[in-house]
């Protein structure tokens, strides 16, 4: 059993997004270590890049903020390296189909293996294209998690029959008007991959509130956190450590309850 796979086996799953070297490496490496300690069941971590097409203005202004901090696809892999020395729980990168070819596409997935890299989200690589990343991460045994959202319902079930790790439902979700018509929209989108595939399901949440974000937590497998840790390092920079801790274990309490 690999480490995805396990961590969905103790219920919800807890997943904080952070993009590398933001607001540098040595931060990001405590940030990690102190999120696995309170209560996350994952990590995606993401690259800096900067077109990050699929983000919204947070996520591309930490992306900015790595790549002035000289964060290199390097000193995310050494990092990642020291930290599986610490913890194991598993470490999902968010990258974009470019660094990934300047890299090299067979040398990318051997250093994700290599490191202790689960599984990689590439947002701007369709499912007709995955072919392209696919052969290399299975023969690395790295996971290419698949993405969906409700705005392509006819594709959902197509997307969701191959996936493995988990499927992530790109969802707008902030500050939630009527939680139950949202928790609704997400049930609906969770059938429709349950119907092709048991691979689990995870919804993104890009707000900050934690009663919010536990209430869609009930639905989903798991929930990630798109944009609350993102904001939290943006407000307060190398010394948003704790603020993060506090944030995570508060979250993660009201999820098991």
């Amino acid at each position: 059993m690999n480490r995805i796979e396990n961590a969905f086996k103790n219920g919800k799953v807890l997943i904080p997004f952070l993009t590398g070297g933001d607001p540098n490496v040595d931060v990001t490496y405590e940030l990690i270590k102190v999120m696995a300690e309170n209560g996350a069941d994952m990590i995606e971590l993401g690259i800096p890049f900067s077109d990050p097409v699929a983000e919204g203005p947070a996520v591309q202004e930490a992306d900015l903020r790595a790549l002035a901090a000289k964060t290199t696809t390097d000193s995310i892999f050494d990092m990642v390296e020291r930290l599986r020395k610490e913890i194991d729980i598993p470490i999902v990168l968010l990258t974009y189909m470019n660094p990934i070819y300047v890299y090299g596409i067979k040398r990318f997935m051997e250093k994700c293996a290599q490191v202790g890299v689960d599984g990689v989200m590439v947002p701007d690589v369709p499912y007709e294209e995955k072919s392209e990343l696919e052969i290399d991460c299975k023969e690395n045994g790295v996971c290419l998690i698949s993405m969906t959202s409700l705005t392509t319902k006819d594709r959902i079930g197509m997307i969701s029959k191959e996936a493995e790790g988990y499927v992530y439902c790109i969802s707008t979700i902030g500050a939630l008007e009527n939680v139950d018509k949202v928790k609704n929209d997400i049930a609906d989108m969770a059938q429709l991959v349950n119907e092709a595939t048991d691979v689990p399901v995870v919804v993104g949440f890009d707000g900050s509130n934690v009663s919010d974000a536990v209430a869609i937590s009930e639905v989903p497998d798991g929930i990630v956190l798109e944009n609350a840790i993102v904001n939290l390092v943006a407000q307060y920079g190398e010394d948003a450590i704790s603020h993060v801790a506090d944030f995570v274990k508060k979250l993660k309490t009201g999820m098991i309850r």
